[in-house]
């Protein structure tokens, strides 16, 4: 970095406003089937009993936030 010459590197990216994008077309032609959709538990698939592990162990830590949410919102 002490050797490196910097001299005539600019940026030549230019930012883009999000409302001028044109996402919706970005599918447009293309059929979606429920076919297409992975299953809840994709990776089974896969046949690999470590996969199966991990996701296993850390499935419970997924669902905290939503079924501390729901007891709120069933006390509140």
């Amino acid at each position: 970095a002490g050797c490196a010459n910097f001299s005539g590197l600019d940026t030549q990216g230019q930012r883009l406003d999000a409302n001028t994008l044109q996402t919706g077309k970005s599918l447009s032609g293309v059929t979606l089937s429920q076919a297409a959709w992975p299953t809840a538990d994709w990776w089974k698939s896969l046949g690999d009993p470590q996969l199966d592990g991990l996701i296993q162990e850390a499935y419970p830590s997924i669902n905290v936030p939503a079924d501390r949410l729901e007891r709120l919102q069933v006390v509140g």
